[in-house]
């Protein structure tokens, strides 16, 4: 184990301010105009669109709800909280949006709340939504932070601090065993793109970071197991500048040497986790093989894990990867150029389900987003690409316990 760097509290406090001034003026300008022009969508009505005859009914249970239409919605996330409550957080034209639906099955329409981009959001034990994501202020990239506490949003605060951009194309944020917050972004401050952690110090109600040692790459995810360990997976650069996927754990203080867990000589892009209630973290990637695309997985934790494995055969160009069932089964999911497609395994078993289709027909048009962590349901953030604009809903599917007992499936080959 190597140590980490003292963390220190950063003195920048007249770019503090200039930054957090120069953020609430976007807000108040930007804020008129994309709600203005959100408006004009939330007219439309559900049963208009083709939602379910694109669905695969042996999948897909309920009536999709529409959310809304929009120019080109990414990186969306989905939280359900031990309330029932649920959380759509994504960005559309450089703006974060949020809709969400109550304890009593209200939907509340999206609306935008910041200007930035690639959002990642959690809750703590008090069922408070919390968010980090990029933004462009005064010049340079900064990551920023803000909750959601049931009824509005705080303004949102800087985290990094730092003289280079935090350009991250995928930012993180996680709640310790303690309640302390936790996020992780790449930044350029060094030169190169460095792995950054950060903590909220709740005393001084300042942040703290410092880049992780030895940690070179972008897109880091974050996890944090039952034993309060730190995970972290990101895409970095071998000694061969091939783009491969890298792990480190820590306790926060003292962290591993980063390993190579892909170990392939082609890239490996694209890179999602999971973290089953086993503490056992789970990876897929999109590998850019010379005949193709190919998604791959491994499992594992600390020093022990699994050989990768390819999961498809045809060439895809999505990938993604969930829990359900209290995280006692991992769901893979992928888009092969024809159908979106997903299998599943219990977490104690090595044997794969065989592909099970998500859509039935125009499949080049929709894209699936689930819910990372799920319950007896997987929930899903789904797009469906039409002439006037891009159309987005919530949908819910049936787990592998419900599809066993309840409602039998006919898996059909890929």
């Amino acid at each position: 184990m190597v140590n980490l760097h003292v963390i220190r509290r950063q003195k920048w406090l007249p770019r503090r301010s200039v930054l957090v001034g120069v953020f609430f003026l976007g807000i108040i300008l930007g804020y008129l105009h994309q709600a203005f022009a959100l408006a004009k969508t939330q007219g439309l009505e559900t049963r208009q669109l083709p939602a379910q005859s694109v669905l695969s009914q042996q999948v897909w249970v309920g009536t999709p709800h529409f959310i809304g239409q929009f120019q080109n919605p990414d990186n969306p996330q989905v939280v359900v909280l031990p309330t029932g409550v649920i959380h759509l957080v994504w960005e559309d034209k450089g703006w974060i949006y949020h809709a969400w639906k109550d304890a009593d099955g209200r939907w509340h329409d999206p609306h935008p709340v910041f200007f930035g981009m690639t959002p990642s959001v959690t809750f703590d034990e008090d069922g408070i939504l919390h968010m980090v994501f990029v933004a462009h202020v005064v010049d340079n990239y900064e990551i920023y932070y803000a909750f959601f506490d049931g009824t509005r949003w705080s303004w949102p605060r800087p985290v990094s601090f730092t003289p280079g951009a935090s350009y991250s194309p995928q930012v993180a944020v996680a709640v310790s065993k303690d309640g302390e917050l936790h996020v992780v972004w790449n930044d350029t401050t060094a030169g190169q793109n460095v792995i950054y952690h950060a903590i909220l110090d709740k005393v001084h109600n300042v942040w703290l970071n410092a880049p992780l040692p030895n940690a070179r790459g972008k897109a880091p995810i974050l996890h944090i197991d039952s034993r309060g360990l730190f995970h972290v997976v990101w895409q970095g650069e071998d000694a061969e500048e091939v783009l491969n996927v890298f792990y480190e754990y820590g306790d926060g203080e003292r962290w591993s040497l980063p390993r190579n867990v892909s170990h392939t000589e082609t890239p490996s892009v694209n890179v999602q986790s999971v973290l089953d209630n086993q503490d056992n973290i789970h990876v897929v990637w999109k590998e850019l093989a010379y005949s193709g695309s190919v998604m791959y997985y491994t499992f594992g934790r600390e020093t022990h894990w699994l050989r990768p494995e390819i999961t498809t055969s045809r060439t895809v160009e999505h990938v993604g990867i969930a829990t359900s069932e209290r995280g006692t089964y991992v769901h893979i999911w992928w888009y092969d150029r024809s159908s979106w497609w997903e299998r599943w395994r219990p977490i104690t078993s090595l044997e794969w389900s065989p592909p099970l289709s998500l859509t039935d027909h125009s499949s080049s048009l929709v894209h699936i987003h689930f819910a990372a962590e799920n319950d007896t349901r997987l929930r899903a953030f789904w797009q469906l690409h039409t002439e006037e604009g891009t159309k987005v809903w919530y949908s819910e599917a049936i787990t592998p316990v419900k599809q066993r007992v309840h409602l039998p499936v006919v898996l059909r080959d890929q």
